[in-house]
């Protein structure tokens, strides 16, 4: 069987992703707010001093899963950091997100804490007036440049960039491990078809939505093929509530 061709770089393809949904969940948590100050302290002793590229709530915690901040609960998406670092060997990676400055910046401390993916390429809620739709900034797209989004939203976009629309990512259901393990795979799976789709584009955005379209499978469906047995249920109403910091 013939070895596939290895991903070509393509310096003038600039690829956004969105935050909330997309890379990450996030909920509000009593439980959150109260332990906060005392896992903040134990995440700190975990790792030694470092100074702190980001915001150092997510510099120290950027080993683990969850991160907590102002009394969220903030789950990153399974499998996001593998195929984070897939795609920007072959396009130039940004964040383009509707959420708060400082709620960015914890995750990007995780995600990023030495800013060797994103750089300075982040777009936060700041960077767009009330009522305008997300667009990638003239100086990003210099000449040349193709753009292509990633986001569980495409119609936050202003159109003038191609878009794939992935699957939101609502955290894990799960509450037996072996549950858990088919969840992580599931949602690594699906980023992985994402990063495919980029390496084999050529550069071109609208390539790779066609081809999404084509090869992408929604995790939703192994979820709910969980759901149907007894080892995975919804959070009951109450127990955790939804939050939306950003879209």
């Amino acid at each position: 069987m013939p070895l596939s061709a290895p991903p070509t770089p393509s310096p003038d393809l600039l690829v956004a992703f969105d935050l909330d949904q997309t890379v990450v969940h996030s909920t509000h948590s009593k439980e959150a707010y109260e332990c906060e100050a005392e896992l903040q302290a134990l995440f700190a002793e975990a790792e030694p001093p470092a100074p702190p590229r980001r915001d150092p709530r997510g510099q120290r915690q950027r080993h683990f899963t969850v991160l907590v901040f102002s009394g969220l609960l903030i789950e990153v998406r399974p499998g996001i950091r593998r195929a984070l670092k897939r795609i920007s060997r072959v396009a130039s990676l940004a964040v383009c997100t509707m959420a708060e400055p400082e709620y960015v910046n914890v995750i990007l401390g995780a995600l990023d804490p030495d800013a060797v993916l994103f750089g300075d390429r982040v777009l936060d809620r700041s960077h767009f007036p009330r009522g305008t739709k997300k667009a990638i900034p003239g100086e990003w797209a210099g000449a040349g440049t193709r753009a292509l989004a990633i986001d569980d939203r495409p119609e936050t976009w202003d159109g003038s960039t191609a878009v794939i629309g992935v699957d939101p990512f609502y955290g894990s259901t799960a509450t037996t491990d072996d549950a858990s393990r088919e969840e992580r795979r599931s949602q690594s799976e699906y980023l992985a078809v994402i990063a495919d789709v980029i390496e084999q584009c050529g550069g071109d955005p609208a390539v790779a939505v066609e081809r999404f379209e084509r090869r992408g499978e929604c995790p939703r469906r192994k979820r709910d093929e969980l759901q149907s047995s007894s080892s995975v249920r919804r959070r009951r109403p109450g127990e955790i509530a939804t939050a939306h910091p950003g879209t």
